[in-house]
């Protein structure tokens, strides 16, 4: 006899609906973290000892409830950021944004086109500088010592153009 499956009752929830996001609540109970989050609001230093595994994205999904504005994760390199992306994204129900490291600047994929992870840390770099900048940025410190536009020139460089606005070619060329 062949009887229908039962419905799913308990389906998984969305990851910013993840039922581990609370658990970032008792980190932010922990002895030190009101002080270490002070000094980060002050523009200061701090660091957190004895994380391991997934608990190093819990502390980082805490801090990205904790403090206001954009959170920056430096892993070692490339082969983590998946992890990292996953773990962070059922702690915090926030998925990180990537700024990819790059083998030299500004690269180019065919026929002259931008590659994709340039146009990626363009994006990141724009997103930074709007309105609603990114709340976790995730990145490899190779990312973070290699060289990016200059700010002033950076958002000075765009045109923004709304739905249906006729843009001449020498306009756009300038």
């Amino acid at each position: 006899m062949i009887g229908m499956a039962s419905p799913i009752t308990n389906p998984m929830p969305p990851a910013n609906e993840s039922p581990f996001v609370p658990l970032s609540n008792s980190v932010c109970t922990a002895d030190g973290w009101l002080s270490l989050c002070a000094a980060l609001k002050a523009n200061g230093a701090g660091t957190i000892d004895g994380c391991w595994g997934s608990s190093r994205a819990l502390a980082v999904a805490a801090l990205s409830r904790s403090i206001a504005g954009t959170l920056l994760v430096a892993v070692p390199g490339i082969a983590e950021l998946g992890v990292w992306t996953e773990d962070i994204a059922t702690f915090s129900g926030i998925r990180p944004v990537h700024f990819p490291a790059l083998e030299r600047w500004p690269r180019t994929s065919n026929k002259g086109r931008i590659a994709p992870e340039t146009a990626q840390r363009l994006r990141v770099l724009q997103d930074l500088a709007g309105p609603t900048p990114p709340k976790i940025i995730l990145t490899p410190i190779a990312a973070l010592m290699q060289p990016v536009p200059a700010a002033h020139g950076f958002t000075g460089r765009g045109k923004k153009v709304a739905v249906g606005e006729g843009v001449s070619p020498i306009e756009l060329a300038q």
